[in-house]
């Protein structure tokens, strides 16, 4: 089982992507050993294929002209260097005091919690990242709903990576999350850009992480893909097939039975993939285990049936207990 993952420990592709700030005098002593190591600025800008100039300012702290400067180095170059310099590469992630993706007008993310904790908020992301969100090319979570509810559950999910700047535009019904935390979902499966591709899955670390992250994917999913529907069921559907099957994969992993995944045809010729959970034995277990939708509505809906439906005892029975 995995429980949290290091920066280091994510794919080449996305240690590029994303640059870290170290704690200042952490810094001083590590690009000082640098220099010692490889002799010349030269020989250093060269091992990492970057420019003299960079290495100035990573060990200085500032530019070559003398300007005060913000010193950040990739996660690839912070931890090629670590490789050949120390021995224990936590102290050198303890040291990370804000990530944020290269360029110069993404959001820095202070003091960030690392290594990264796989729980419930990093499994919501993932979820919400496959419903009604999406990874930008540049790695901003657009994350649109009209349900405020649903957005402050976002903006809570993403404050636990650290002092995270978050753009709500409430005219437009968006959330906006720093492409530093995009990056990290991208970096464990998430593809980047609209979900258009068929072949999207929910990552692999979810089914290899613990109860609660997986909780969280699935709490994520069904808040934006769910429908309650009257008659006293729960429909999962959407576009993705593969994320569909995954979703009915995870629910089985807690004994939460479902219907066989089906493929229907909207009146606007999409392609929709769905399964439902349907009646009481069921939609107990995933309440009890998954917990009550954060989805106000959803919420009304599904007391509404637990009344008329599922509390409703048949002669001779005993009536089920909803919650706990």
């Amino acid at each position: 089982m995995i429980n949290r993952l290091h920066v280091y420990e994510l794919p080449d592709k996305t240690q590029e992507r994303i640059y870290c700030r170290l704690d200042e005098k952490f810094r001083k002593n590590f690009f000082l050993r640098a220099l010692k190591t490889f002799n010349t600025k030269v020989k250093l800008a060269k091992t990492l294929g970057i420019g003299e100039d960079i290495v100035y300012g990573w060990i200085n702290g500032k530019n070559i002209r003398g300007k005060k400067r913000i010193v950040s180095i990739s996660v690839k170059n912070l931890f090629t260097l670590a490789k050949i310099l120390v021995r224990n590469f936590n102290e050198v992630e303890k040291n990370i005091i804000s990530i944020k993706a290269k360029g110069p007008l993404s959001k820095e993310i202070m003091n960030p919690k690392l290594p990264i904790n796989l729980n419930y908020e990093m499994g919501r992301l993932i979820g919400i990242s496959l419903g009604d969100g999406y990874i930008t090319k540049t790695g901003t979570i657009i994350y649109s709903n009209t349900e405020d509810a649903l957005i402050n559950e976002a903006k809570k999910c993403a404050q636990r990576f650290g002092d995270v700047y978050l753009e709500h535009n409430k005219k437009n019904n968006y959330l906006l999350i720093p492409a530093g935390i995009g990056l990290i979902l991208n970096g464990v499966g998430i593809p980047l850009k609209a979900k258009t591709k068929t072949k999207i899955h929910i990552p692999r670390i979810v089914f290899n992480g613990p109860k609660e992250f997986q909780f969280g994917v699935i709490s994520g999913l069904f808040d934006d893909e769910a429908s309650v529907i009257k008659d006293g069921k729960i429909v999962f559907e959407q576009n993705l097939e593969n994320v569909v099957k995954d979703a009915k994969k995870l629910l089985n992993i807690f004994d939460i039975e479902t219907s066989d995944v089906k493929k229907g045809v909207r009146k606007d010729g999409r392609i929709r993939y769905s399964f439902n959970l349907r009646g009481g034995v069921h939609i107990r277990k995933y309440l009890l285990k998954i917990g009550l939708f954060k989805h106000p509505k959803k919420i009304r809906r599904l007391e509404n049936i637990a009344v008329k439906r599922i509390l409703k005892p048949r002669k001779g029975t005993k009536v089920p207990i909803l919650y706990k």
